[in-house]
């Protein structure tokens, strides 16, 4: 079943992008666009997790990775294959050699890995940007993919998920509470070092997964205790909103580079790339 509310969000994030980037004045929120966007993608995916669980008291990971494969790998080979074909048939050979380059990495999901080792700068002024470089959102996400089901699957097994599921709904809320921990656990620690990044080295606070964790363990967290969260006072539910959507007309976000120069963002998240 489709969320309205989840793609309603979706459009929140896509227009904080596209104004940041189209200069609107007092929505200069796009990098926060970004953060939405890893935030609805743990939420979403943990979700279908505990779901499966819950339904079925385990976690298929071979059926998880081919829903994964079928939904993202079409629409992401048909892009790199035909941005690849433009390049070769209008640019020269360098530029050209270079972006078969940057798409090998995109193609095995590890551009943010590429493009932080190249020292990617998303202000630069004069170079043009590679036209998958926004792949590199769609590379954290991948791994995060890689790693999360296994893991979540080993913290179920640890707390006796099946023995959960045959005692009931008691038994069954005593189990998301070691899994909010693990979760709430390493989202800190990957804030932490996102914050330490920032300071030390902002192409890699920006491109890194291990920096990026964090908003997806946001996400996470709340798929994990949202049965609680639905019996939330509404207005409690009004002031968490307002809360959330406060930090949008900021441009910087705890893995946000600090802009060096007047330019505006070459590029950033693509909001159309395949989910």
């Amino acid at each position: 079943m489709r969320r309205l509310d989840i793609q309603g969000l979706r459009a929140i994030a896509v227009l904080t992008v596209v104004a940041d980037h189209a200069g609107v004045g007092p929505l200069s929120g796009g990098f926060v666009g970004v953060d939405v966007f890893f935030v609805l993608s743990g939420f979403l995916i943990t979700s279908l997790l505990v779901r499966e669980a819950d339904r079925s008291g385990r976690i298929s990971l071979l059926g998880f990775y081919a829903r994964r494969a079928r939904r993202i790998l079409p629409a992401a080979t048909l892009v790199l294959v035909a941005t690849l074909a433009f390049a070769a048939a209008t640019l020269s050979y360098l530029r050209v050699e270079r972006i078969a380059t940057d798409v090998g990495w995109s193609a095995v999901f590890l551009a943010n890995v590429h493009f932080s080792r190249l020292g990617t700068d998303y202000f630069a002024e004069g170079l043009p940007p590679s036209p998958v470089q926004h792949y590199w959102s769609l590379a954290v996400e991948e791994q995060f993919y890689l790693v999360w089901p296994p893991l979540l699957m080993l913290v179920l097994w640890l707390t006796g998920r099946r023995a959960a599921e045959r005692a009931g709904a008691g038994e069954r809320r005593r189990i998301e509470g070691p899994v909010a921990i693990v979760v709430a656990v390493l989202g800190v620690a990957s804030f932490a070092w996102s914050v330490h990044l920032l300071g030390d080295n902002q192409t890699a606070a920006y491109f890194s997964s291990l920096g990026r964790a964090w908003e997806l363990a946001v996400g996470a967290l709340l798929a994990v205790l949202a049965a609680r969260l639905e019996r939330m006072p509404t207005a409690l539910r009004w002031v968490l909103s307002g809360a959330g959507w406060w930090p949008s007309r900021s441009p910087r976000s705890p893995t946000t580079p600090v802009r060096r120069s007047p330019a505006r963002p070459r590029c950033c998240r693509c909001s159309a790339r395949p989910r």
